[in-house]
């Protein structure tokens, strides 16, 4: 019989009931000698004696995992045997079950850290043999623990009524068990997340056994994805062989249909529900702007006295939400949109437009990993055509009249018949393109790299803008006037009109953040609709007006914009990125995945490899980028600081940090705690400057640029109050020695030199190709690793240089173990043996709406 809450082991006391299955409880308990709360599991008995601990039971009890419960102690009395764990404050995901399957987004959250938990155990040589809901536990947070590894006989006892639903069919038969078995038991598990039920649970415990060894589980319900439904039934597989054979190829397969999975449940919201969440997003992030205006603005009004500041600061505040509440309102009350799915396979969307009137659907992909393709589509019919451009080319636009203008993989921009024909070139360097509304011209935005600043071009050949800075999407009114276009400032964006004439206005601040990739006229030209520019918004789709009026559209999650039809029907796609790093030694036969948001945007190594450094951008930081340190060996990631990697210092102390704002600034942060210090160069734009190498003698080497000038690299040392060019203004970021002898960096032609740092001397870099990414410098001082990507994009090869020779030695090839559509190098050790490797993956679903207003 189960024991009862408040009954005392020794010197422990249980205070509540957890999760009690067959002959297993576990109670939260309290050592009575210190008062200190713990985990207590009541052991079941083995042939009516206690169960005796083996060598498999401690080699459990030295698991450290984070989705792992901690084992403090083992007991085995005569009368009976209970294991002593970390506290724990939650529920039994059984008990969690009882009141329905899970969300789909939850389950397959759940379903990633169980596995990640298998996987730690298996490499320890730690099978669990009967993983099921009652053996993981859930707190508040969504944060799992699993506990019960080992624990399990190679066949289930003849009274242990309800346990045989989990337990493999091998293990039911008293075969030995192994990582399979987790696999199968862990398919059950998720199919109950996903049903609300085991898949093979019965009346008694023989059918039940006979079922899991002789029956196939029912249909999963309609909603779960197929893909995600394709893992469960492989996992229940009844023979081993055609299972998953080891929780990392397992979590592998999650982790590819996590983009599909999450993206799904979009539409099921109601209008009415992301109308209004849009508007909260929205005035959320209003709400911070406002209130850092009125912070500006009040701090000037030094003579009114501190309490009316606060008053009047409120007032205003309130005023501005509630105008804001009245601008937007409308927005969420009317009938709800229709939604058809035009795509249905596996990976990212890269651009989609209306096409013949808006009776077709032009648009570029990059499915299953084959190469960028572009196809046409009908909402009707479902029938695909490909349209047959060139490799790794992008359809940009299409003509009213007929015609597709194409970007080449060299940015280069033709044109062509939809129906096809031949290419007519049209300009080169083009970022974005649209067609007027006749079709007869087009406006193209592109980077004039003899004038270095890039250009608003409409038609091709008539400049109407120019800007130093980058502009990176454009389109054209459908009155042909005026043209809007999008404008990237430091780290935000904004969105401007030009008329035919060259005058320029902008319209909006959009914002931190480049996520935004898409503007779109409505169909009266009276509006002009985007999305949202950073992860804070990320979902909304807003519209303004010619005079500066903004509203939500509409909230989705991880949706965008791509296009609005001639009668007001949108193409919006539901996207899902993941980007991730890798790191592995080249002694090692796998890589270790360090990603934990799913957001990495950069990253570097310590000398020794032992700590990696990572930007991660997006909404697990709140929306803004903040860096993190993590170990090989898998420790929970450290929040550093907030900003962008720059560099990490050769003994993996200091970290040179990016820091956006109205006044940008650089800092120096350290890894193992303390106090940052700012980078404070009084004599530079800005006073301050990107450090990106420690020199001796407390010195440092410098990215910045004296008032109104070009970048350069500077020796400075803050003790002393000096600072001395290193090189000629106009040379691009470069890469130091660790030892801080030697800087290879670009001139402001583009050619590559080695300059001395701490004398005058410089020579040209042989043996480096244009596309090389520099990685790092060897110890020799005379070689550098560079890293090459393959035509896929998604390998990539290490080769070590030498500068003087140009000798080029290749040095590792590398097909990366995961999932990705693209992968780059990002950091190697000084001794190239270790490395780190960033990866993207993408999946997006494109869908016509009807009624979004």
């Amino acid at each position: 019989m189960p024991l009862s809450p408040r009954k005392h082991l020794g010197r422990l006391e249980l205070l509540a009931e957890i999760y009690v299955g067959g002959n297993e409880e576990f109670f939260r308990g309290r050592d009575t000698r210190n008062g200190q709360d713990v985990g207590v599991q009541i052991l079941p008995f083995t042939q009516g004696l206690p169960m005796r601990f083996e060598a498999k039971h401690h080699r459990a009890a030295q698991l450290r995992h984070r989705n792992i419960l901690e084992i403090r102690g083992l007991r085995a009395k005569s009368q009976i045997s209970y294991i002593v764990t970390e506290p724990f404050e939650g529920d039994s995901l059984a008990a969690m079950l009882k009141h329905g399957p899970l969300a789909i987004p939850e389950a397959v959250d759940f379903a990633d850290q169980i596995v990640q938990a298998l996987e730690a155990a298996h490499a320890a040589d730690v099978i669990h043999g009967n993983l099921s809901a009652g053996h993981i536990l859930v707190d508040r947070h969504g944060n799992l623990k699993v506990f019960g590894f080992s624990l399990a006989g190679s066949r289930p006892a003849d009274d242990e009524e309800g346990q045989y639903e989990y337990y493999s069919p091998e293990g039911i038969r008293g075969e030995t068990v192994d990582e399979r078995s987790d696999v199968f038991s862990f398919g059950s598990t998720l199919y109950e997340m996903l049903a609300g039920n085991a898949p093979f649970r019965r009346y008694s415990s023989e059918e039940t056994a006979h079922a899991v060894q002789e029956e196939w589980a029912d249909a999963l319900p309609e909603k779960v994805p197929d893909d995600l439904a394709e893992v469960v039934a492989r996992c229940l597989a009844k023979d081993p062989r055609e299972r998953f054979q080891t929780a990392a190829e397992l979590k592998s397969a999650l982790r590819n249909l996590v983009v599909q999975s999450l993206a799904d449940p979009v539409t099921e919201l109601s209008p009415r529900t992301r109308r209004f969440q849009g508007w909260l997003h929205l005035a959320k992030a209003q709400w911070e702007l406002g209130t850092h205006n009125l912070v500006e603005r009040t701090a000037q009004l030094v003579r009114m006295p501190r309490g009316w500041t606060a008053v009047a600061l409120a007032a205003v505040a309130i005023l501005l939400a509630v105008d804001l509440f009245v601008r937007v309102r409308g927005g969420y009350t009317r009938e709800a949109p229709v939604f058809q799915r035009l795509t249905f396979r596996r990976g990212p969307i890269i651009r989609a437009r209306f096409a013949d009137h808006g009776k077709s659907v032009a648009y570029t992909a990059r499915f299953e990993d084959a190469p960028q393709t572009s196809y046409v589509t009908t909402a009707e019919t479902g029938a695909v055509r490909d349209l047959k451009l060139p490799p790794d080319s992008s359809m940009v636009a299409v003509s009213s009249n007929g015609n597709v203008a194409v970007r080449m993989r060299d940015g280069s921009l033709a044109s062509l018949p939809l129906k096809g024909g031949d290419l007519v070139n049209q300009a080169t360097g083009v970022l974005d393109a649209d067609f007027s509304p006749g079709g007869d011209a087009l406006a193209v935005v592109r980077f004039d790299s003899a004038a270095s600043n890039y250009v608003l071009e409409y038609p091709v050949g008539h400049s109407l803008v120019r800007s130093p800075t980058p502009m990176d999407l454009v389109r054209v009114s459908p009155k042909g006037d005026p043209v809007a276009y999008s404008k990237l400032e430091g780290p935000r964006k904004s969105l401007w009109i030009v008329n035919r004439s060259g005058v320029t206005r902008m319209l909006a601040d959009l914002g931190p953040g480049d996520a935004n990739r898409s503007l779109a006229w409505s169909a009266d030209g009276k509006e002009i609709w985007f999305g949202a520019t950073s992860a804070k918004e990320r979902g909304i789709i807003q519209a303004i007006t010619l005079d500066g009026k903004r509203r939500v559209v509409d909230w989705m999650p991880e949706t965008q914009l791509d296009d609005i039809g001639p009668k007001g029907e949108a193409l919006v796609e539901t996207f899902r990125g993941w980007s991730g790093t890798r790191v592995r030694g080249t002694a090692e036969n796998r890589d270790t995945d360090i990603s934990w948001f799913g957001e990495n945007v950069s990253a570097g190594l310590s000398t020794d490899g032992n700590r990696i450094f990572v930007t991660e951008s997006g909404a697990a930081s709140g929306g803004a980028s903040g860096v993190y340190m993590r170990s090989r060996r898998g420790t929970a990631p450290v929040r550093l600081c907030d900003g962008s990697l720059v560099n990490v210092s050769p003994n993996g102390d200091w970290i040179s940090v990016y820091r956006p704002g109205p006044q940008p600034r650089y800092v120096l942060a350290p890894s193992g705690g303390g106090k940052e210090k700012a980078v404070e160069i009084p004599t530079l734009e800005g006073r301050t400057a990107a450090v990106i190498a420690w020199l001796r003698g407390g010195r440092y080497l410098v990215w910045g640029n004296r008032p109104g000038g070009p970048k350069q690299h500077f020796l400075w040392n803050p003790g002393m109050g000096e600072l001395r060019a290193v090189t000629p203004p106009g040379s691009s970021v470069g890469l130091a020695s660790d030892d801080g002898v030697q800087l290879l960096t670009a001139s402001p032609n583009g050619s590559l030199y080695v300059f001395s740092i701490d004398g005058d001397k410089f020579s040209p870099a042989q043996g480096l190709r244009p596309s090389d990414q520099l990685l790092r410098w060897s110890p020799d001082d005379k070689t550098v690793f560079v890293g090459s990507l393959a035509e896929n994009r998604r390998d990539f090869s290490i080769f070590k240089i030498n500068v003087s020779s140009g000798a080029r030695t290749l040095w590792k090839s590398v097909e990366p173990d995961v999932q990705a559509d693209s992968a780059a190098p990002a950091a190697i050790t000084p001794d190239g043996n270790t490395y780190a490797y960033t990866y993207f993956r993408a999946q997006s679903e494109l869908f016509l709406a009807r009624g979004l207003k």
